[in-house]
């Protein structure tokens, strides 16, 4: 388990930014509420400078999901670094 555990938090890291993809564009065609909603809203109405702070808040949102992740699994693998450091 601890040699798989690495390999699955990435798994995991990579399926949280698919699902924020996946639902945002769900939410664009058939949502009534959400970020996509409101893009799909803004859009439509040639709202620009609203429709590309949802594009960027969606970024954002997806990075700081990123930076969460990366950081519980620096706290929970604690060990796989050590090996890196070994090699230099």
């Amino acid at each position: 388990m601890p040699a798989a555990l690495p390999s699955i938090v990435t798994g995991i890291r990579i399926s949280a930014a698919l699902a924020l993809v996946v639902c945002v564009t769900a939410e664009y065609f058939v949502g009534t509420q959400g970020i996509g909603h409101y893009m799909q809203d803004h859009g439509a109405a040639y709202r620009l400078p609203e429709l590309y702070a949802a594009a960027a808040l969606t970024g954002l949102l997806g990075l700081a999901i990123d930076v969460a992740l990366r950081s519980s699994e620096r706290r929970v693998l604690f060990w796989v670094g050590e090996e890196r450091a070994r090699r230099r």
